[in-house]
């Protein structure tokens, strides 16, 4: 009887040993990467940088994501600072005057691998989403491994905005800006998750779709 009992506490370690295995190699092995790709139009860039001349701390800007209707305007960009990404939105009134309303982390990890339910109403949060200015901003690698992997999708089409991890092993998460067609709603910003494969084929790992009004 004690015979069986240890044997099951080991076999128990054992499978506890590999979950923690598995979740160290889904979580500590990515890694967040800072693109250099600046995506905006003159107007933007304008209303951009007159907010953040009152800012108390540097940002770069990476990519409008959104706009939403107000007495004036909200605008959520994608920024950048030496530490990560953040999401920052600006509001811009009808006097021409722009001021940061709110700077948020944007931590790509925690999207990385997750699935969420395409079919439900989008994550918008009453944000209008943006195409990016300039598509197809990837480095040139990952930029193939994209189109490879989304080319046979049918009924929605994604636009790269940046590659924003990667874990080492040829496996990349990219936002995008996505507009399902079949849906009478917002396009919605993703993070897609691409697995690569030796013989350097690549798939959709995962799709995930970015609620908004969590930054809003």
């Amino acid at each position: 009887m004690k015979k069986i009992l240890f044997i099951i506490l080991i076999m128990s370690f054992g499978i506890l040993t590999i979950g923690c295995e598995k979740n160290k190699n889904n979580s500590k092995e990515w890694k967040i990467d800072i693109t250099d790709s600046k995506q905006l139009l003159g107007e933007e860039e304008q209303i951009f940088e007159k907010a953040i001349s009152n800012y108390d701390k540097k940002l770069d800007y990476v990519s409008l994501l959104a706009t939403q209707v107000v007495s004036g305007t909200n605008y959520m960009f994608l920024c950048k600072d030496e530490k990560g990404y953040k999401v920052v939105v600006i509001y811009h009134d009808l006097e021409g005057n722009s001021k940061v309303t709110k700077v948020s982390d944007f931590n790509p990890i925690k999207y990385i691998n997750k699935e969420n339910d395409l079919n439900k109403e989008n994550l918008s949060g009453g944000w209008y989403v943006n195409v990016p200015a300039k598509p197809m901003m990837l480095p040139e690698k990952i930029q193939s491994y994209f189109d490879s992997a989304t080319k046979s999708l049918t009924g929605i089409s994604y636009y790269p905005i940046a590659s924003i991890a990667h874990n080492g092993k040829n496996n990349y998460a990219v936002l995008c800006y996505g507009d399902i067609v079949y849906k009478e709603s917002n396009a919605s910003i993703y993070v897609l998750t691409l697995s690569i494969d030796k013989n350097n084929n690549s798939e959709i790992a995962s799709i995930y779709e970015i609620d908004l009004s969590n930054y809003s």
